[in-house]
């Protein structure tokens, strides 16, 4: 049986050979590697770069278990290939593989819902009204593309209820890079013992992402006198701004190699990670820290809700509300048997939502739709 994967954007194209962003190489190595038959990444072109970029896997290096062509993301290009099922996004891009003989089982992650809290991060008003509407549009459209589509893979929960009822065999997912022997490691790793509480941030430095009330939050710890260290890990537009407004009890991390540097730094040494999106999205950070056996405090939204009402791994506050959170510190420091039974749940949780796992149920899904 052949599969393959196509990629939502080109690879890149470099002295050295070809480079592949290290989250999406990670994932369809995976699959490759577990599959017995023949397995490709399709890529719409490839885009040329002096050097392999940061955040990306150079391929010459690391030997794939999969081949790489160049096809045009349409119906033509898609059969040209011979497979018998293709993962692709669920996303107008490849609305045209409607018409295509391929089995297509697409990958949904982002919903109505979730896009319009991205807008809302930025506009208001007319603006905001304005790109409500056009998403309405663009939502018939990836209505339609689930309805012909040969099934679906959601991730997250809110992309699950939106599109998983369309389809046949839906299958819902977690996606992360957490692998079974780092989620041990997290299980055999003593939790917070008392001392200063270290709470962390992590991602992209970017209004949407919330790393500013991550920062206020610190600072009103420090105003409350709470024993509270606040750690940023990652980089992006936002990064000169936050460290010039940073307190004494804020550390910035940077930017950090996932399994290299993050996932031990995590691990030992952030005890609650702090996540307050503005916007919905299913982020693979929710489920990592949990991996790492760091409950998340997060702004509520259909996945971190999931992650603290129904599996008990963290707490959930209302969007932009730093005095809620704070509040949920000074619960863990008045009784940190929540934090203990927060950190256990989360750490049940993804002893079978780990990398391995569930990149293997999404294969055997796809090859369950295969022609």
């Amino acid at each position: 049986m052949d599969l393959g994967y196509l990629s939502p954007s080109s690879l890149w194209s470099t002295p050295d050979g070809l480079a592949m962003d290290a989250r999406a190489w990670e994932s369809v190595e995976e699959m490759a590697r577990s599959h017995e038959g023949r397995f490709i990444v399709a890529s719409p072109g490839f885009t040329r770069a002096p050097a392999t970029p940061v955040g990306c896997v150079a391929l010459d290096i690391v030997s794939p278990a999969f081949d790489v062509v160049a096809v045009e993301p349409t119906a033509e290009g898609v059969d040209s290939l011979d497979l018998d099922a293709i993962l692709a996004l669920h996303s107008r891009s490849t609305a045209g593989l409607a018409r295509a003989r391929t089995p297509v089982v697409l990958t949904s992650e982002v919903t109505y819902g979730i896009r319009l809290g991205i807008h809302r991060a930025s506009l208001s008003g007319l603006p905001l009204a304005r790109a409500a509407a056009g998403l309405l549009r663009q939502e018939a459209g990836l209505l339609r593309q689930v309805l012909w589509a040969a099934s679906l893979q959601a991730n997250g929960p809110a992309a699950a209820r939106a599109y998983g009822r369309l389809t046949e065999d839906a299958l819902a997912f977690h996606d992360s890079r957490i692998r079974h022997a780092e989620v041990e490691a997290a299980a055999t790793t003593p939790g917070w013992e008392g001392g200063p509480l270290r709470i962390g941030f992590s991602g992209r430095l970017d209004p949407i992402k919330g790393p500013g009330f991550a920062i206020a939050l610190a600072k009103r710890a420090k105003e409350d006198g709470l024993p509270v260290e606040l750690h940023v890990f990652g980089a992006g537009p936002l990064e000169a701004e936050l460290r010039s407004s940073a307190g004494s009890n804020i550390v910035s991390r940077g930017f950090a190699d996932f399994h290299e540097q993050w996932v031990p730094a995590v691990r030992e040494e952030v005890d609650v990670m702090v996540l307050p999106h503005v916007q919905g999205d299913p982020s693979c950070t929710y489920f990592e820290a949990l991996g790492c056996g760091t409950p998340i405090l997060a702004f509520a939204n259909q996945t971190s809700t999931y992650i603290a009402e129904e599996r008990g791994a963290g707490w959930v506050v209302p969007q932009r509300d730093v005095e809620a959170m704070l509040q949920v510190l000074r619960e863990i420091l008045r009784d940190p048997r929540k934090l203990h039974d927060a950190r256990a749940a989360g750490i049940a949780l993804m002893r079978t939502h780990h990398f391995e796992a569930t990149t293997r149920s999404r294969l055997r899904h796809l090859a369950q739709h295969a022609a």
